[in-house]
């Protein structure tokens, strides 16, 4: 079958018993034996919420670290979040683990770590961002001078507000009330502008103490900023 280059991913649109056929570890065993060949191309089975399948291809992620966006290839599905984390931190010999943490770049809350990427709704265009351990729930705030900009800004640019949200599964009619609310002009100028952390209650015991409204707050931003074709909404679908 078709390979990219010398990193083993596979080619776009190939068909199975056109392009490859699937076989099993000890058929592969055999072939290798009789037939020489390679390199292996394994492939994990994943649970795709109807059926067991088998991932033809897998995700390539980016990793925005020290304002660098790197790549890492051939990463699978099946594998859990804290899985993804620790192969990383072997990538990264020179971090300490205990000094930095792997959150995602579109989110500002926690995605629990036994979930598999699969599970996780992680997609070629998540992005991951190794940084130091601080700031709010252990993570460095998301929200630094490339995602607020000012609301001078916004209005300038005429893409601003056409920013797509991605399905992260049933949550269509959660986007649409979105996409409704960031056309609500006063509304979304409001949260822009900041002032809505004036009005934060955060001693409410049965509050969120603000997180709701940040993460609504960063979700605007992406949909205004006008970076990228579109977002995934996903810290506040675990909100």
């Amino acid at each position: 079958c078709r390979l990219l280059g010398d990193s083993l991913e596979l080619g776009e649109d190939l068909q199975e018993n056109v392009d490859f056929i699937i076989v099993g570890p000890e058929s592969w065993r055999l072939l290798l034996e009789w037939y020489d060949g390679g390199p292996e191309l394994r492939r994990e089975v994943i649970y795709n919420g109807i059926e067991n399948v088998i991932e033809i291809y897998k995700l390539n992620l980016k990793i925005k670290f020290q304002g660098e966006f790197l790549t890492k290839r051939n990463v699978s599905k099946s594998w859990t979040l804290d899985e993804l984390k620790a192969k990383i931190f072997i990538d990264y010999p020179m971090l300490n683990s205990e000094d930095y943490e792997i959150c995602f770049y579109d989110s500002s809350t926690r995605i629990p770590g036994s979930l598999t990427l699969h599970q996780g709704q992680i997609t070629s265009e998540s992005t991951l961002q190794i940084q130091p351990r601080n700031g709010l729930n252990g993570f460095q705030d998301n929200d630094d001078d490339s995602l607020q900009p000012t609301l001078e800004d916004y209005k300038n640019n005429k893409h601003s507000g056409l920013t797509g949200l991605q399905n992260l599964g049933f949550t269509c009619f959660m986007n649409s009330a979105l996409q409704c609310l960031s056309n609500t002009v006063s509304l979304t100028e409001f949260f822009l502008s900041g002032k809505y952390e004036k009005e934060i209650n955060v001693d409410n015991p049965i509050g969120r103490q603000g997180n709701l409204a940040r993460v609504y707050a960063t979700v605007l931003r992406h949909i205004w900023r006008a970076e990228e074709r579109s977002y995934a909404p996903r810290s506040l679908k675990y909100q």
